[in-house]
Order: structure tokens, then C-alpha cells, then sequence
């Protein structure tokens, strides 16, 4: 008789169960999970946020992250066995491979509408709050999601194919970023709630302002970044259900998977800022991403063509950097 195996400790089953007897009302597993979550946040928040922002930087950052992703994976080793540590770093793979989109996306936000430097972290920091409590509504209510995943997709195709062909051809000095369509319709809906700047001098979410207080333009870009999350969610979260059988190990790697992708973002979004032909590039591949989603509600596509086609736009767009002379570039 093998003990060891007699002595790995049983998962979660696959419908979450969040009201077992246990600390604070939850089961032994998800406990420690929320706690690492809790843990990891504020070491970002209080000790990470504080590292110098560049290329280099936002590469090591990437690569821990990794890191503490792949120590979480030799826990679920330790504790369930070979076999849901093999699921686990699949799930991790397949998070990444469903979210490179999500970080083209993101740049296009964080660069059309103007978001300050000071305030991109602080943008990305609610969104993974965000990401991991919104993850968890949808393992939750999948069934009655799906129901209407069909229908959002061919919406959120249609929008990214006018998001990326829109800044494929605007100019750079356009205008203002009040100017767009997008923070009209808002304004004329909170009116003298939406203050139209950022607060780039105490970054707050919120300012006081003639007697009440105002949203800043920085709320609006993370309701962007929360909503775009939100749409690319139905397809990875559906995803990681068929082909990660236990949903607390389909859970726990797409939690540990969205602290390095954060970290992933600042390099993609680095390079788009260094590299000039970048901008059409990414604009490409939104619109490419819009034309999937609309495709793949009538016939299957694989998950690796988004990372495939977004690997080769920017490789061409290097070598189409290279080409050109610096003074060509200058001009």
C-alpha cells in the first residue's frame, strides 16, 4: 500500500466551497491561499512600488514574480502530489498564454488616455484588487455567465476593432484627453462629479472640491482597465475550468499568474513608449484581438494565435526600427 499517497491531503472538490468550518469561516486551503494574496499585496503596495521604474527594473520584478508563482507551485507539490502541481503550472501557462491581449489592451488605455507615469502603478495596484476578487465572482456564477459569453464577446470585438483602429491613425498631438468621446459620455453622465484631470500631486482617487467630493480621471481609467478585465475574464476563466479539472487549483494559478503579468505590463508598456513604430503595432494587434473574439463565437481558435501574432507584430516592428536610420527615425 503506498502511504504517501494515503497521506497527501484531499483538494477542495471542483464546486467552491467557502463555508467550511476553518479560520474565519474557510477551509484550510483557501485560508492560506487568501492569506498569501493579503501577504503579497502589501509587500507590493509598501516595498516594491518604491523601486525605480525602468526596463531593468520592470524585467526583475517580472522574473520574481515568476518566482513566487513557481514557489506556490512546489507547495501544491508538497501538499497534493505531482499530479495537481502538473494542473497547477498549466493553469499558471495557460493565464499567461489567455493574457498577453489583456497587456496590449491595457497599453492602448494607459497611452491614449494620457495616464501620468506616478499614476500607473497606483492604476494597476486597484486593478489587481480588482482582478482577484472579480476571478472569483466568476468561478462562482460560470454557469450563468456563459449563458451570455457569446454576446459580450462579439460587443467587446467590436469595440477593440474601433480602439485599435482608432489609434492606429489618430495623430499624436490630436488634442486633449477630455477631448475623447469616451470622457464626454462620462462627463455627461456624473456631470460635476468627474473632475477632468489627474491628480498628480498627493495621486488620489478622489478629490474635494467646491463642497463634495470629485473622480478624478484616473477612476475612469481603471473602470476601463476593470471592464476590459472584466471581458477578456469569460474566455480565460472558461478556459481554465475545462482544462484544469480542481477549481481551487484553476483559482489559486490564475491569482499568482496576475502578480507577474502586472510586472509583464511595465515592459510592454516601456516599449511601446521607447519604440515610436510600436504604437502601430500594438493598435494591430487590438484589432486582431477584436476579430478573434467576434470568430471565436462561431468556430473555434486556438489560444496560442493571439500570443503568436502579438510575438510577430513586434518583431517585425524591431527589425522595421532597425532598418530605418536614426536620422529618418529623428525626422
Amino acid at each position: 500500500m503506498d502511504t504517501g499517497a494515503s497521506d497527501r491531503r484531499l483538494l477542495p472538490d471542483r464546486q467552491l466551497d467557502l463555508g467550511q468550518p476553518g479560520m474565519l469561516g474557510l477551509r484550510h486551503e483557501w485560508a492560506i491561499l487568501f492569506q498569501c494574496v493579503f501577504f503579497l499585496l502589501l509587500l507590493d503596495f509598501f516595498v516594491l512600488r518604491k523601486v525605480r521604474s525602468n526596463l531593468r527594473n520592470h524585467v526583475a520584478l517580472t522574473i520574481f514574480w515568476i518566482c513566487i508563482g513557481m514557489l506556490y507551485n512546489v507547495h501544491i507539490w508538497y501538499l497534493y502530489g505531482p499530479d495537481q502541481a502538473i494542473y497547477w503550472f498549466s493553469g499558471f501557462t495557460l493565464e499567461w498564454m489567455l493574457s498577453m491581449d489583456n497587456l496590449v489592451v491595457f497599453s492602448l488605455i494607459m497611452t491614449t488616455y494620457r495616464v501620468p507615469a506616478c499614476l500607473t502603478r497606483k492604476a494597476l495596484f486597484v486593478g489587481i484588487v480588482g482582478c482577484v476578487v472579480m476571478r472569483l465572482g466568476f468561478f462562482l456564477a460560470l454557469e450563468h455567465i456563459l449563458k451570455h459569453e457569446k454576446i459580450l464577446q462579439v460587443c467587446m470585438g467590436i469595440v477593440l476593432m474601433a480602439s485599435g483602429g482608432h489609434a492606429m491613425f489618430e495623430d499624436d498631438n490630436e488634442g486633449d484627453v477630455v477631448d475623447t468621446y469616451v470622457v464626454r459620455a462620462t462627463k455627461a453622465c456624473l456631470g460635476s462629479r468627474l473632475e477632468q484631470r489627474y491628480d498628480t500631486e498627493t495621486c488620489r482617487l478622489f478629490v474635494y472640491q467646491d463642497g463634495k467630493y470629485r473622480a478624478t480621471l484616473l477612476v475612469f481609467v481603471i473602470l476601463l482597465l476593470e471592464i476590459t478585465d472584466l471581458m477578456f475574464a469569460l474566455d480565460s476563466v472558461s478556459a481554465k475550468i475545462a482544462a484544469v479539472p480542481n477549481q481551487f487549483i484553476a483559482y489559486s494559478s490564475t491569482v499568482m499568474a496576475v502578480f507577474s503579468l502586472r510586472a509583464a505590463f511595465f515592459i510592454v508598456h516601456d516599449l511601446v513608449q521607447q519604440i515610436e513604430v510600436l504604437k502601430y503595432g500594438v493598435a494591430f494587434i487590438v484589432a486582431y484581438i477584436g476579430v478573434q473574439l467576434i470568430l471565436s463565437t462561431f468556430r473555434y481558435v486556438p489560444e496560442w494565435s493571439t500570443c503568436a501574432v502579438s510575438g510577430l507584430v513586434i518583431l517585425t516592428c524591431l527589425m522595421a526600427r532597425c532598418c530605418v536610420p536614426s536620422k529618418a527615425r529623428s525626422s
